[in-house]
């Protein structure tokens, strides 16, 4: 998740995940720390943190967090190569009932992980590597169908690779999990923290 200085990651329900017309999932008021894997290749990330006021005051969090995003974007200018377009943009920063939450979107997986040092994977399920499809794996409904790579038609999907303790949205229907997510809606996954694969459609 986001490098926030100070702050410890905390768990909570889930909301349903909601998606725009333009495929971006709205991850806004979810209550626990969340990705959205966006139709345009960009990445929406909300951490959603513990925040002590008596010791850091929002417009720290808010000065501390642009820096970092405007530090990153110095050094890594946007893929479009147009000069308005940024690797990541400061979406939000807000803090209520003592916690944080901080809404960013990168341009696209490889960001997020560079900028996080936190792996994420988005790709077509053919390019899954040999140790994702060695993975167990349930469909959306919880039923065992073997490893990844037992998969019926897989070209026919995309994935999701994660190894965070948090929800994941993507823009589709989610088909197959690894055993150890799961699935609290037809676009929204809830994963463990270890190796972990979304195949949607």
């Amino acid at each position: 998740m986001m490098r926030l200085k100070h702050m410890t990651l905390v768990c909570a329900a889930a909301l349903v995940c909601m998606t725009g017309c333009n495929g971006t999932a709205d991850i806004s008021k979810f209550s626990q720390s969340a990705l959205a894997v966006n139709r345009d290749g960009s990445i929406t990330e909300l951490s959603v943190e513990p925040f002590e006021a008596e010791y850091y005051s929002l417009e720290d969090l808010d000065a501390y967090v642009r820096e970092e995003a405007a530090d990153y974007n110095a050094d890594h200018p946007a893929a479009s190569g147009k000069e308005d377009d940024l690797a990541i943009t400061v979406d939000s920063v807000e803090v209520s009932d003592a916690v944080a939450r901080v809404l960013l979107t990168y341009e696209s997986p490889e960001t997020y992980t560079d900028f996080n040092y936190n792996s994420l994977v988005v790709c077509p399920a053919s390019q899954l590597s040999e140790d994702v499809l060695a993975l167990s794996c349930v469909n959306a409904g919880g039923e065992a169908v073997g490893t990844a790579a037992d998969i019926e038609d897989l070209q026919d999907y995309n994935a999701v690779v994660v190894s965070s303790d948090v929800m994941v949205a993507v823009p589709g229907k989610i088909a197959y999990v690894s055993d150890n997510v799961t699935v609290t809606d037809k676009a929204v996954a809830d994963c463990s923290g270890t190796l972990a694969v979304i195949i949607y459609s």
